[in-house]
């Protein structure tokens, strides 16, 4: 068995920052600020976690890329404790992360705390570790919103989520749900909600309820009265979203608390585009509509978004409003006349976020949108990026690459609202737009002198051709017209590897085929539903596969002037969406497939994620790991014996060498739990596009020095007759370089100790910590279990701290038990 893969470890290879006119990165769902230091800032992501940065946003370092959900709650899904700053919650959410309207992928996972400062958490409710009890369960699969640590009470939390609005006064574990009759729960979802906190004694919050209004709780979260709907005399009902704030305290407080409130109502009249603010002076008792001239446009509920400036007067008069949808504007006359902040920033606006500086200072303000984290000290006029400094937060969609001769390779992807991005030009992790909009496909043509790419550019869908490497597409390719089709969102693009200048692109109706670099098409079959994937076989271009839902097509006669037909070969597929289809780059024949969503456990027949057949079979066969997981990418090295197969799954990407009879993860230590939706193999070198922690390479010479962890038993000790029982935890240094020995960098093993979980568990002090690991070496501990008694489960969580850059925390779980007596 030859293995064409070279490399040891997954290394993030950008964008950071996606520079086009701006440096942007991916979407941000929520920002929050130490209250005590506005250095350390934490910032959430629509599918890539929460990351930290130490020094007010120029350096970032993901915390959050272990768990099995990385979409932030947004607008405010992340809260920190005003009365010790190393307390954390985190509300995970879908909302703005992959999804399809018809296969269920990887849900919210449920509310997080964390007692470090990030570096390590507990999901709340999962009865781990030990006394991790409670109710707060019921988050998991729902959409958190808005997470709030009362400032007078740190145990006592406010959370808005899919459902409702959630009140604990235990720090998280327990949760009531709040009434707004005696028998009827504050049901809806609750894409809004405001604590004010000016009087201590005093616990009311306005909530915001999608399609509804807004509610008022005098009690701390327990009851809630409407106090804005649609039956209130200056909205025109219906509406969508409801956005809620409240004016900072008057000079002098009121003693009833903060009287100003502002909302923000999206698709007013029924009319999706019209914003209407409002302004009560009286606690929501009362409401008029301001003018809110030159209101930003919203992209429906997903970019709209309103925030109060803290530094205004509290007046209802001179009040500073921010005010985001499809660009950002200021009011500073509270929501009369806003002026145009755009500029500096990307249009989706998300969430805002302030930090006070010393009067007469403006408070700083924070906008997280569709093009990452900006800043501004001069309330809009100027903003900074801060999307640099290692933060990788790309939405991959598809990514293509060409030998050079760089060892990595030239890749160009397409990201969510980002358009076309390639290295070309460019160094590290830097990456150039070229091409904007939505972006959709990208593929080499065979020569490599041509660049095909699908886009979305907000109209209507296109196709273009690059002859630089996609540093500029200025020929127009598509091969539809407004009266033929309307196009495909994400129109998937294949090309012929040796008939040059042969490419298929499929459209909402048809598959089309150009034989002359796009200059002229024709359709080659008709298309019902979505095709998600095209291929050519290397070793016969008469043969393309193409996946459309849940069926796979294919044509042994592509080429031919007339006739060509494609012949449905779902067979016996489980009748779930395939994403993904690939011949066998040695037999032309033999056709694999991944599929999306997940296995029904009441279902045999829709069972599976990786099959693979022949063109003269009747039968896929299902070769799938043993992992119910959905499956979005492919690819084949048929440089070994037999084909390697990698699969981009929904939390990583898996190996297997023997043709599927066994699975391997690929590296699980360096590489985060987030959808893959691309894998492309090159020169021996396999680069993953992910959606929502941009692209990762898996070869040599990228990274020096570089943790690797073998496992004895993978820590589980099973049944222990008598302890104590030992197992051994060995530490690698895999990194190494062209260059000499004595340039290779060191691993420094910082400490390996038990971090949570049953103090049966314990790390042997010998070796003793610090230790160096030179390159190329490795180290023992010992992992000791004494059972705390018979018949119980135990389970504990070890952590390694060491100077790998890219991988500084891992986290391994021990398990066993004690035979139970007679």
């Amino acid at each position: 068995m030859d293995l064409g893969l070279r490399g040891r470890v997954w290394t993030p290879i950008g964008p950071s920052p996606i520079s086009k006119d701006l440096e942007f990165n991916g979407l941000v769902s929520a920002i929050a600020i130490s209250p005590s230091n506005e250095r350390i800032i934490y910032m959430g992501t629509g599918g890539g976690g929460m990351w930290k940065s130490m020094n007010g946003g120029y350096t970032w370092l993901p915390l959050f890329d272990r768990e099995q959900s990385l979409g932030i709650g947004e607008p405010a899904g992340i809260a920190i404790d005003p009365n010790n700053s190393n307390i954390l919650y985190l509300g995970t959410s879908n909302r703005l992360s992959k999804s399809t309207a018809t296969e269920r992928v990887v849900g919210p996972t449920g509310l997080f705390k964390s007692t470090d400062g990030g570096q390590s958490w507990i999901c709340l409710g999962s009865n781990y570790p030990l006394g991790n009890t409670g109710n707060a369960d019921q988050f998991i699969d729902q959409n958190i919103n808005v997470v709030i640590i009362d400032p007078s009470d740190s145990n006592t939390l406010y959370l808005a989520a899919d459902r409702g609005v959630f009140r604990s006064t235990d720090g998280g574990l327990n949760w009531i749900q709040g009434k707004r009759s005696f028998t009827e729960f504050l049901e809806g979802e609750a894409l809004s909600l405001v604590l004010d906190a000016s009087i201590s004694n005093l616990k009311i919050l306005y909530a915001g309820i999608l399609g509804v209004g807004v509610f008022r709780s005098i009690d701390g979260g327990l009851n809630w009265t409407q106090v804005l709907g649609g039956t209130t005399p200056v909205v025109q009902a219906p509406f969508n979203k409801v956005v809620v704030d409240i004016a900072p305290p008057t000079s002098q407080p009121n003693p009833a608390g903060v009287q100003v409130i502002y909302t923000a109502l999206r698709g007013i009249g029924g009319v999706p585009e019209r914003i209407g603010i409002y302004l009560s002076r009286d606690q929501g008792s009362t409401w008029s509509k301001q003018s809110g001239a030159d209101v930003p446009e919203p992209q429906f509920d997903y970019a709209f978004h309103m925030a109060v400036d803290p530094g205004s007067p509290g007046d209802g008069i001179n009040d500073i409003i921010y005010l985001g949808g499809v660009g950002q504007r200021r009011s500073d006359d509270s929501g009369n006349k806003f002026e145009n902040i755009s500029s500096g920033q990307h249009a989706d606006t998300h969430a805002w976020a302030f930090f006070r500086r010393p009067y007469p200072s403006p408070y700083v303000v924070y906008c997280g949108n569709d093009g990452g984290l900006v800043r501004s000290t001069d309330k809009g006029t100027t903003w900074e990026p801060l999307n640099s400094g290692g933060l990788q937060t790309g939405l991959f969609y598809n990514i293509t690459t060409r030998p050079t001769a760089n060892i990595l390779g030239l890749e160009v992807g397409s990201l969510q609202d980002h358009g076309i991005y390639t290295r070309l030009t460019t160094f590290g992790t830097n990456w150039k737009g070229t091409l904007g909009g939505d972006g959709g496909d990208v593929a080499y043509d065979g020569s490599h002198t041509s660049l095909y790419a699908s886009n979305w550019g907000g109209a209507a869908p296109g196709v273009w051709l690059s002859k630089d490497d996609g540093l500029t597409f200025p020929t127009e390719i598509t091969p539809w017209d407004a009266t033929s089709e309307p196009g495909k969102y994400i129109a998937s693009i294949a090309t012929d590897p040796f008939r040059f200048g042969t490419v298929y692109v499929s459209g909402s109706k048809n598959l089309w085929q150009s034989f002359d670099f796009g200059s002229t098409w024709r359709p080659i079959s008709e298309i019902t539903g979505s095709c998600d994937d095209i291929d050519v076989a290397r070793e016969n271009g008469n043969y393309v596969v193409m996946c459309v839902d849940d069926k796979v097509f294919i044509s042994t006669n592509a080429l031919a002037q007339t006739g060509v037909t494609f012949t449905n070969i779902k067979r016996n597929l489980p009748g779930r969406f395939v994403t993904r289809v690939r011949f066998d780059p040695n037999d032309p024949n033999t056709i694999y497939a991944v599929l999306a969503g997940f296995n029904p456990p009441s279902d045999p027949t829709r069972q599976g994620h990786v099959f693979r057949t022949s063109i003269s079979a009747t039968r896929w066969t299902d070769i799938s790991p043993n992992v119910n997981v959905p499956c979005g990418a492919l690819a084949l090295d048929g440089d070994t014996t037999p084909t390697t197969i990698y699969v981009g799954a929904e939390f990583g990407v898996l190996r297997s060498v023997d043709g599927g009879s066994s699975w391997s993860v690929l590296d699980d230590i360096h590489f985060p739990r987030v959808p893959v939706l691309d894998l492309e193999l090159n020169t021996g070198v396999l680069v993953a596009a992910t959606y929502g922690r941009g692209a990762f390479a898996f070869g040599e010479n990228f990274v020096d020095p570089v943790i690797a962890v073998n496992l004895e038993n993978y820590l589980s000790f099973g049944t222990v007759l008598q302890g104590p029982a030992y197992l051994k935890l060995q530490i690698f240094n895999v990194g190494y370089s062209d260059t000499t020995t004595s340039t290779k960098k060191p691993l420094i093993i910082e400490s390996v100790q038990r971090l949570t979980g049953s103090n049966s568990f314990s790390v042997l002090p010998t070796p003793g910590t610090p230790v160096v690991i030179k390159a190329g070496e490795h180290i023992d501990f010992s992992i000791k279990y004494d059972p705390a008694g018979a018949g119980v489960e135990e389970i504990a969580t070890i952590r390694i701290i060491s100077s790998d850059p890219f991988s500084p925390y891992v986290h391994l779980l021990a398990t066993g038990r004690q035979e139970p007596y007679d």
